[in-house]
């Protein structure tokens, strides 16, 4: 292995579309929902992901 980093990922999606999101809120632990980074706007919802990145370098 290289080298490894983190990087976010923000899945976005306009709360117009977003069909059931308070059910989905309302359904699941709040320590769940917290889990997940959850972010609103005005006008959209988003989901940033941590993601775990490594470079391999073939010798």
């Amino acid at each position: 292995m290289a080298d490894c980093f983190e990087t976010t990922i923000r899945f976005p999606k306009k709360k117009d579309t977003a069909f059931g999101y308070e059910e989905v809120l309302k359904k699941h632990d709040k320590a769940v929902i917290e889990s997940c980074d959850l972010g609103e706007t005005e006008t959209e919802l988003f989901i940033t992901e941590r993601v775990n990145n490594i470079l391999f370098r073939k010798n």
